[in-house]
């Protein structure tokens, strides 16, 4: 049996996908014991300090459905155009329609929370 750099690339996607998500969870942590330590604050007084305004701005099921619409789209317009392109260009169109997509959700969310609020 002979191991090659493939299993590793793998392996180490894995692992580094776990060390972001630990990490964004410990820092959320610490920050909310922080301000909890520093301040005496209740539970709904800390959600609304965390993030600004009370609440998410997007739910979270919203932002996954538009990552998934991305990466669909991108595979789609990748077979598409078919053997013209390589597959670096579908791997960049799953890359670049999500981020694409978010970014205008939260920045027609942000514009509809500034107009509401004046």
């Amino acid at each position: 049996m002979q191991i090659d750099g493939e299993h590793f690339v793998g392996i180490f996607f894995f692992i580094s996908v776990a060390t972001v998500i630990y990490y964004m969870i410990r820092f959320r942590y610490k920050e909310r014991m922080a301000v909890i330590g520093k301040e005496n604050l209740s539970q709904t007084q800390l959600d609304y300090l965390v993030n600004r305004r009370g609440g998410t701005l997007v739910p979270v099921s919203v932002k996954i459905s538009v990552v998934a619409i991305g990466v669909g789209l991108a595979l789609l317009i990748g077979n598409l155009l078919g053997p013209a392109f390589e597959d670096s260009f579908t791997v960049g169109l799953s890359f670049l329609l999500p981020g694409v997509g978010l970014l205008l959700l939260y920045y027609f969310v942000e514009r509809k929370e500034e107009s509401a609020g004046e």
